[in-house]
């Protein structure tokens, strides 16, 4: 297999779910990740088996906004809760009691660090100093990524960290190939790469989803003479379907080894070598 070194960095469009411009949390017990993103692209990896050759970085700045989201996500919500429990408090022998005062901002920063170590993640700190006179020369000069042409206005301090964070931590990197995983369109710049490929001597490749970074994985590192990527491949809508027919017409499945209740299924190994079975006739 290819040798060859990536970094993936992420970007918070992906980090998170969001609908509009909210990010959605279903349980504030953790930190919000989107699961149908990272998730897969973790399991991608490690089912590749691409996890010496490739690695995760975020940029500090992507991981405090992330979790300012869901802090401010957890306060308007519980705001929203006191507003309510305001409607019943007249009632006799009816108590709903909300804490005054929860260290949410505390558990949070707890459940970001359990993230970062679990996955092996490095984060990527904020640019030098020194690097501040270039970002006001680019505000003042509505340069990519602070100017949003489609919006006509002046914008994305943070986008402009992130791109400086992200310059600073490949010049150090010298023997490795770097993705940045993105929604924002604006990042996929000619000159905005052209600044990466002059001051790093590497080329920068930008994706907006996750099948472009399959696909992209997939060509460097020949996966499509692993048959695990085919595994891997499974579209996750069709995976449900499919349980779901099994579960609504069978109770149990009988093989050789035994009789098995269809509680989850998975595409085995036996599909690794399909040069051993024969057809018979």
């Amino acid at each position: 297999m290819n040798s060859e070194k990536y970094i993936i960095i992420l970007d918070t469009n992906v980090l998170g779910s969001y609908k509009g411009n909210g990010l959605i949390t279903t349980n504030f017990k953790y930190l919000s990740i989107c699961k149908n993103i990272f998730i897969g692209l973790i399991n991608f990896l490690k089912d590749s088996i691409l996890t010496q050759n490739i690695s995760i970085a975020i940029p500090k700045i992507v991981i405090e906004e992330l979790r300012f989201q869901q802090e401010r996500a957890f306060n308007s919500q519980i705001e929203s809760l006191k507003e309510n429990c305001a409607k019943f408090k007249e009632l006799s022998n009816f108590k709903l009691e909300i804490p005054d005062h929860y260290d949410y901002k505390t558990h949070l920063t707890e459940k970001t660090e359990a993230f970062i170590g679990k996955y092996a993640i490095e984060v990527i700190n904020y640019p030098p100093n020194d690097v501040l006179p270039k970002l006001i020369k680019k505000v003042l000069n509505k340069e990519k990524p602070f100017y949003k042409k489609k919006k006509q206005m002046d914008s994305g301090f943070k986008d402009a960290l992130i791109w400086e964070s992200i310059i600073e931590y490949a010049k150090k990197k010298p023997e490795t190939n770097f993705i940045f995983f993105t929604k924002d369109t604006d990042f996929n710049d000619s000159i905005l790469l052209e600044e990466f490929k002059k001051i790093t001597e590497k080329e920068l490749k930008i994706m907006n989803s996750l099948a472009e970074v399959k696909t992209l994985l997939d060509e460097t590192y020949q996966l499509r003479l692993d048959f695990r990527f085919i595994r891997i491949l499974f579209d996750e809508s069709f995976r449900e379907s499919l349980y779901k027919v099994l579960r609504n017409h069978f109770f149990e499945i009988q093989t050789h080894n035994g009789t098995f209740s269809v509680i989850d299924y998975r595409i085995g190994e036996s599909i690794l070598d399909i040069n051993r079975t024969r057809c018979l006739t």
